[in-house]
């Protein structure tokens, strides 16, 4: 835009430059007196030509894409009002963990010391690699559509090689808005638990301290805002009873919680307001409720209940830090990433109860350096528990990253994880891991 600007500013000092010399040097007296007012409109005619090829010239280079000056790319627009805007990252993660880890690529826990002893394994991936469309829609008597679909490439089918992994469908969802109210349909984050420890991790203190997932849902939101900083946004969404394990405990061939006949709920209500150094604090109040059904034996139905209560928080202490976190209670929380994966005891046939939180500081230093540090816990009941049975997880994060090109990205993070087991030894593991992430 400077360019631009610039160029055109030479545009005009050339014009005048012309004007100026024509006025101190005029054409000599047997010229003008030749010169009818053809001859002078036909200079004129050429001089303008060139004045608006050369503004049309500078006009396409500054929009031209391999000038780092040009704006970004605009979505493209067809004729009857849509657009579509592409966007995601590539990104290729590099990890040694110094013993044997669930599932590798990231870690989900890590098996007890007593069953695999300190195996150091090391892990290269891009299959978090992001592909992702935003999809606009012409408003309609005030109502603004759009919709969304995201895929990366962890999806859970028998993928035999690395090299050949399978797409997973993450969002995929439609959402029409008139001023604080919305509708949306489709699949994306829960309602409850709605943020992210921002770890380079695909899978950031799931099953230790981190609860929600993606899935199917119908929600609606009510956003009310009070002034600029002030607001309540109210939600509530009716979500289906799967999403993270898939189980079937009853081998019936079907998903215990479609089973159970009827939707979860899930709400959620958020205040923001006035934080520091000109930010925002937002806290929030979520939970659900929802139920599975297991036929142990012909005839012999038990339905599980599966509920949740969550705070979530995020807190600007000043201008370059910021505090945030989530904190959690309730059970059978397996389809959450709950209960460290452990939902209902088979054994004694009961809902496995669990608490935990996570939290982070994350440092701006500046334009190119950012920093976080954060720890995360899930803690399960122990009498809700077998022998061998995960009794606690932890994690330990803290990352760098460096902006080396405004499209690319550099990290490194330092990991720690310990999984207790009851009746068992624990299990630990020190995690070193970079990403280069190409974003756009």
């Amino acid at each position: 835009m400077f360019y631009f600007l610039y160029s055109m500013k030479r545009v005009k000092q050339l014009l005048l430059l012309i004007i100026f010399t024509m006025m101190i040097f005029p054409l000599p007296q047997h010229v003008m007196a030749g010169a009818d007012n053809e001859t002078l409109k036909a200079r004129i005619e050429m001089l303008e030509k060139e004045l608006d090829e050369l503004k049309a010239s500078l006009t396409e280079k500054t929009v031209t894409p391999q000038n780092p000056a040009a704006p970004a790319q605009e979505a493209l627009k067809s004729s009857d009002g849509f657009s579509i805007k592409s966007y995601g990252y590539i990104k290729l993660d590099a990890s040694y963990n110094d013993s044997r880890t669930v599932s590798g690529n990231y870690v989900l826990y890590v098996p007890s010391e007593g069953t695999v002893k300190n195996d150091n394994t090391f892990n290269i991936t891009a299959r978090q690699s992001r592909l992702g469309l935003d999809i606009g829609a012409p408003q309609y008597k005030g109502w603004v559509t759009k919709a969304k679909v995201e895929a990366d490439f962890y999806g859970d089918g028998p993928v035999a090689h690395e090299n050949k992994a399978e797409l997973m469908l993450r969002h995929a969802f439609l959402e029409t808005a008139k001023g604080g109210l919305s509708f949306l349909a489709g699949q994306t984050w829960d309602v409850i638990s709605p943020l992210n420890p921002n770890s380079l991790s695909y899978v950031p203190g799931f099953t230790s301290g981190n609860t929600g997932y993606r899935r199917p849902q119908i929600r609606v939101s009510y956003n009310n805002t009070f002034d600029d900083v002030t607001g309540i946004l109210t939600q509530f969404a009716l979500s289906r009873t799967t999403g993270t394990t898939g189980e079937d405990l009853d081998a019936g061939g079907q998903n215990d919680g479609d089973d159970a006949g009827f939707p979860t709920i899930q709400a959620r209500v958020a205040l923001t307001t006035k934080g520091l150094a000109g930010k925002k604090n937002v806290i929030g109040i979520s939970g659900h409720y929802g139920q599975e059904e297991v036929e142990w034996t012909i005839g012999d139905k038990t339905d599980y209940d599966s509920w949740s209560g969550n705070i979530d928080f995020v807190i600007p202490l000043s201008e370059r830090f910021t505090l945030s976190g989530e904190v959690f209670t309730g059970k059978n929380l397996d389809d959450y990433f709950g209960g460290i994966l452990q939902g209902i005891n088979t054994t004694t046939r009961n809902e496995i109860s669990s608490y935990g939180m996570w939290s982070q500081i994350s440092f701006i230093f500046n334009k190119k350096w950012q920093y976080t540090a954060g720890f995360s816990f899930d803690n399960p009941d122990t009498d809700d528990l077998n022998n061998g049975a995960r009794d606690k997880n932890s994690f330990y994060f803290v990352n760098a990253m460096f902006k080396v090109l405004p499209m690319l990205t550099i990290g490194i993070e330092y990991d720690y994880y310990k999984t207790e087991y009851k009746g068992m030894a624990d299990g630990t593991v020190n995690r070193l891991q970079t990403s280069a992430i190409f974003t756009w």
